[in-house]
Order: structure tokens, then sequence, then C-alpha cells
């Protein structure tokens, strides 16, 4: 019975092969002349056997007549100027791509002659404006300017920067950093976010060395990224200065630009 089962799968297979090259259909006959397989009474395809004849309780199936040609098809035509009534035919589609209107399906009518191609009035593609951005162009822009002096080993908060909504913003932290003495000086500077709920984001962090010219050195430290803020969330500029001397100091300027508000996303 397995046995079975396999040899019908493959006369399935065979037959239908053999039925998408011809486009013929298939019909049980008495005669075994050009029979491609069996079929039982209770339609169960089985191969023929090696002598050619069907096995015991199954009859030949054989291909039947090629069946009629089917209707023709309609396609959508393009063009960047509404269609005319020498174009297509019944059931075509247009697509004006200057106007962006959509026509038809059409409609081939021949009374009064000559024949002609009606494609009605057409409708837009184009659907109406979306509402305005919750920014202004170019986005909205807040800045923080400040100064910390700098004790060895510790971390120091130079900046601080509150945001009241929520959204995505494009923010570039400049530190500018000064250096007493003749020894190098090692810099680490962070941008953190620091949420109304107590948690910490450390968004980016730069790396700077800074040799001292024996008076005062200064260098510059960006501080550069794309963060995603909840809102009242602070902005801040952290840095640690390793080997610091007295008197060296930092500033740090914050500039935080929306490029687009997330209203009701977060919550405090």
């Amino acid at each position: 019975m397995v046995r079975r089962k396999h040899i019908a799968a493959v006369a399935v297979i065979a037959l239908f092969v053999a039925g998408v090259a011809s486009g013929a259909t298939y019909a049980v006959t008495a005669g075994a002349a050009g029979a491609k397989a069996c079929v039982t009474s209770s339609g169960v395809l089985e191969l023929l056997k090696g002598n050619g004849t069907c096995p015991a309780g199954s009859s030949p199936a054989v291909l039947g007549a090629q069946g009629p040609a089917g209707p023709a098809g309609t396609t959508i035509l393009s063009g960047k100027v509404p269609p005319g009534i020498g174009q297509g035919v019944a059931g075509d589609y247009y697509i004006d791509t200057a106007t962006h209107f959509l026509y038809g399906p059409a409609l081939r009518v021949c009374s009064p002659y000559p024949c002609r191609t009606l494609w009605g009035k057409g409708i837009s593609l184009v659907g109406p404006p979306g509402p305005a951005s919750t920014s202004p162009a170019g986005g909205t822009a807040y800045q923080a300017t400040s100064f910390a002096n700098m004790p060895s080993g510790n971390t120091t908060v130079i900046d601080t920067l509150p945001l009241s909504t929520a959204g995505y913003y494009s923010v570039t932290a400049t530190v500018s950093v000064h250096h007493e003495g003749n020894d190098s000086t090692d810099w680490s500077c962070s941008l953190l976010g620091a949420e109304p709920n107590g948690q910490s984001q450390n968004y980016t962090e730069s790396d700077a060395s800074l040799q001292g010219d024996g008076v005062a050195s200064e260098l510059t430290i960006p501080v550069v990224a794309g963060v995603e803020v909840v809102a009242g969330e602070k902005l801040e500029v952290s840095c640690i200065e390793f080997q610091a001397k007295k008197g060296d100091d930092a500033g740090a300027t914050i500039l935080a630009t929306m490029m687009s508000s997330i209203a009701g996303a977060f919550n405090p």
C-alpha cells in the first residue's frame, strides 16, 4: 500500500508536467493507446505496468482534447499625457505619470463607428497633504555653556542641558580643556543622559592627550552623537583628566537640535 502511494505521487507529477507543456486535460478512456498512467475507480493514479497494461482495478488515463483558448488579457499602460481613444483594449488601465491619475477599466465601443476606447474621468493616486511637522524647519535648537575645575582622576560634570520635550536630537558638544605644566595629560569626555527616573545613558565618549608647554596648553575635544531622549532628560558632558595640575579647567558647550518629537511616547 505504501509503494502504491509513492507510485501515485510520481504519476501526478508526470501528468502535471505533460499537461502544462501541452495545455491539455486528462480523461479516462476504454483503450490503452497513448495512455500515460492508469486511474482507479476511486480516482487514484497509477503508473503502467512493465508490459504497458494497467494494474487490476484501474483503467488507462490518456490526454484528452485541448481546451479552448482563454480570453485575451488586459494590461496597465502609462504615459505623460492622458490616454487617447485609440489606445488600449477593453479592461485596460492607464496611469498618467505627469498628473498621477489612474484611468480605467477602459470600455471599447464601436457605435457609432469608428471604434474607440473610453477611459472615464480618472482618479488621483496622490492622497491629501499630511499634517504639519511638529518641529520647525531645521529643528529647534537648545544650547548650554559652563566651566569647571578638573581634580585629578575624578569625573567632573562640565555642562548640563535639560530637555523638556521627548524626541530625537542631533547633539554636538565642544569641550575646551586647559592644562598647566610641562608634562602630558590624558582626557576622557562622555556625553551622558540623566533621565527623570534616575536611569543614566552613556551616548558616546571621546579621548584626547594634551602635552604641556611649560605655561598653559589648550585643546578642543568634540563629542558628537544622535540621541533619543525622554521628556525631562538632562544631557551632560562629563570629563576625567588624569595627571591634572592645579589650575587645570575645562569648558563645554552643548548644542542639541531636535530632529523630530515623540509626543506622548515617553513619560517621566
